[in-house]
């Protein structure tokens, strides 16, 4: 995880600093944010691992079958597989922001949909938001190799 991160701060999961990652570019956002400045979730490193053992083992005249090692055959080309797992969370994926002003309330978009404002929201960044909760990161333990 050192490879990610410039501060001497120890995380213990690749999904955790990459949520700790987005939080800190959100809040120092002006415009989009590129995904690409994020560490990979601990699944997609998964794969990159896989495909990296098997690109060695190649290398060493080991015959191994691409197909169980991230790969998968797409029109008779060997092609990467990034990840198994979706995006995000569907409640993520369908994420309403708001730009409240003031108190999120009754007119808060996120309110009206039922929903907690988020890192997303455009005025809500780290502030004393009452529609916020904390959110617990969950992990899965994905033994690599």
């Amino acid at each position: 995880m050192a490879l990610y991160s410039n501060t001497k701060k120890e995380e213990n999961s690749l999904n955790k600093m990459r949520y700790d990652c987005f939080n800190q570019l959100v809040g120092q956002a002006s415009s989009a944010i590129l995904l690409s400045k994020l560490p990979p979730t601990t699944e997609a490193a998964h794969q990159h691992c896989r495909r990296t053992f098997h690109r060695v083992q190649t290398w060493q005249g080991e015959c191994l079958n691409p197909s169980s090692w991230g790969w998968k055959l797409v029109n008779k080309s060997l092609t990467p597989i990034y990840t198994t797992k979706g995006p995000a969370q569907a409640k993520v994926v369908s994420l309403i922001t708001c730009e409240c002003n003031k108190v999120c309330e009754k007119k808060c978009k996120c309110v009206r949909a039922n929903l907690r404002c988020t890192t997303l929201c455009k005025n809500c960044r780290s502030q004393s938001c009452i529609n916020t909760e904390a959110i617990d990161i969950v992990e899965e333990d994905n033994g690599i190799i």
